[in-house]
């Protein structure tokens, strides 16, 4: 049986424990008394064929799921306990009158008969001990069987799975002691209850594990004055960010739309587990029963807009997207610009999206009406500072710009083709200070300059090349190379 099966059954089996404590109460006062009359008859003829129609429910079922000695052995007492209703049935039958001149005789024979309600009552109290103790077999077999599963398909979740298995085991010793049904039902409900709890929450594990993208976490540190406005703009709402990079020379997924979506929707349905079931219904399913899962692009695709559309979700909760590399994408930049564009407007003020690219044309146009930052507006200042600050270390440099003013203009170039990025800068002012240090002419330094591409990976491969392909470049140069890549 399955878990839901499991349980479905325990609930079952409980209520019809329940009535059938009842109704054992009933039956001994009147084994007891000997005063039942037509309609104290009646009244248990009603009762045994309520709880008749609760064992059908569990008959119903059929031997089909039965798929060891104690489920086998449960559905055997509850045969045994229909055996004995409709024994008491066709007794409480054979005493009824209708007729005013049979009430003296059926009295008489109510008498008779009452050891042989008696017995019955004691059987049937007996079945229902057995039946409850069969219960708690099932149950425990059942926990100690699905701990196993989910302890061999490697979970994480060994805490709550061991303190599951805790539960079965006191549920366990306390049946020995049990005297009051009642308690007993209430002890149990909560280890069903407890139960369904720990598989949800390590289905729900097992599905984000399946939509994860790794190192979706990397590269991200958070700023309190931006989580600040974030919290100030989401209001009593609750606040979920989520961030993703493209990666140019990452896996597939890490510059895919795939991996874009599958990190977001991670992050929001780690915020909100219980929409996990909602975004992936097939999935949570196959979770359930044991199978292997397999969630697509299409599925996630699905998912997130199942999720960002449910109107529960968005009237408790804002989201904001932070997105890095738009450039690094590896596919197709417009389609990439309309699927986030049109996230940014279909979910009204709950989705905020900040984005970061090199400046490429495509972004620069569709993003034009769009508030911006330019990374080298802010820091440009500190870049001509600092290439100012390690250039006048350098006396061939100091001697140059007294003689030549154009050395003056090569700190304006560098500082515009860095583009805001300090290690750009790093990297070329290496070179640069060795070709002042050489005795390189401003000429020649300026061409260098204008030579060198403005991304950090096209960079690279540039001084790697001219360190490789020596036959055409001078040694001077060579080495300006070489120091450039390895100081």
């Amino acid at each position: 049986m399955t878990p839901l099966e499991i349980i479905g059954l325990v609930s079952a089996v409980i209520t019809f424990i329940d009535f059938a404590a009842e109704n054992v109460a009933v039956l001994r006062e009147v084994g007891t008394s000997g005063s039942a009359t037509v309609k104290g008859n009646k009244d248990l003829t009603r009762r045994i064929k309520l709880l008749d129609e609760r064992v059908s429910d569990i008959r119903s079922c059929g031997p089909g799921w039965a798929r060891d000695i104690h489920e086998v052995r449960l559905l055997d007492l509850v045969d045994e306990y229909n055996d004995l209703t409709v024994k008491l049935l066709s007794l409480l039958d054979r005493l009824k009158s209708t007729r005013k001149r049979d009430v003296l005789w059926k009295s008489a024979k109510n008498i008779f008969m009452r050891d042989e309600k008696n017995t019955l009552v004691q059987d049937l109290d007996n079945c229902r001990s057995r039946i409850h103790l069969q219960l708690t077999q099932v149950m425990r077999h059942d926990f100690d069987r699905r701990l196993d599963e989910l302890g061999n398909q490697g979970h994480q979740s060994l805490r709550e799975l061991r303190d599951l298995r805790s539960s079965a085991k006191a549920l366990e010793l306390q049946i020995n002691n049990l005297r009051h049904v009642p308690e007993f039902l209430e002890q149990l409900r909560a280890t069903v209850e407890q139960s369904v709890a720990a598989l949800y929450r390590v289905v729900q594990a097992q599905v984000l594990k399946e939509v994860y993208v790794d190192g979706m976490e990397n590269r991200f540190e958070e700023h309190e004055t931006t989580k600040k406005f974030l919290e100030d703009w989401a209001g009593p709402k609750s606040l979920i960010t989520a961030n993703f990079f493209f990666w140019r020379l990452g896996t597939n997924i890490q510059k895919s739309l795939n991996g874009l979506r599958r990190a977001l929707l991670c992050s929001v349905l780690r915020a909100v587990p219980a929409m996990v079931e909602t975004a992936f219904p097939k999935q949570w399913k196959q979770a359930v029963d044991g199978t292997l899962l397999n969630i697509t692009a299409g599925d996630v695709e699905k998912a997130l807009e199942t999720v960002l559309l449910q109107p529960e979700f968005l009237s408790s909760h804002k989201i904001a997207f932070f997105i890095d590399g738009l450039d690094e994408f590896d596919g197709d930049h417009h389609h990439m610009m309309k699927v986030l564009l049109n996230w940014a407007k279909s979910y009204g003020d709950n989705i905020k999206l900040c984005v970061s690219s090199r400046e490429w044309e495509i972004f620069r146009q569709r993003l034009r009406s769009c508030p911006k930052i330019r990374l080298q507006d802010i820091t440009s200042r500190d870049i001509k500072s600092y290439v100012n600050q390690e250039l006048s270390e350098n006396e061939e440099f100091t001697d140059y710009a007294l003689t030549d003013p154009r050395v003056l203009r090569l700190v304006d170039r560098l500082t515009d083709k860095a583009e805001g990025v300090f290690l750009w800068v790093k990297i070329t002012l290496r070179g640069l200070k060795y070709g002042v240090l050489s005795g390189e002419e401003i000429s020649t330094l300026e061409e260098r300059i204008e030579a060198l591409p403005t991304e950090l990976e096209k960079l690279y491969q540039s001084i790697l090349n001219d360190i490789q392909n020596g036959a055409h470049i001078t040694k001077a140069d060579r080495m300006t190379a070489m120091r450039t890549l390895f100081m």
